[in-house]
């Protein structure tokens, strides 16, 4: 049985390694089902941060050529 500790570690792992484009999915099968629920939750959990931060920064950059159009006097 592992810690609670352990479990947020795993989490975090999963977190960290969306960050960094890695995936040791297979590795964490070896460990506890919690363990492994954890860290692809973490996993994923940081893929959506990810996604959500690519789909801000396009809406900003449009809303900016937008607002850099109207000055312009372009429509």
């Amino acid at each position: 049985m592992e810690s609670e500790a352990d479990e947020w570690r795993a989490e975090e792992d999963g977190l960290r390694d969306a960050l960094l484009n890695k995936n040791y999915t297979d590795a964490y099968r070896l460990s506890t089902a919690e363990a492994f629920r954890r860290y692809v939750r973490g996993l994923r959990e940081g893929r959506a941060i990810l996604r959500v931060t690519q789909v801000e920064r396009i809406v900003a950059d449009v809303a900016t050529e937008s607002t850099t159009d109207c000055f312009r006097g372009d429509t």
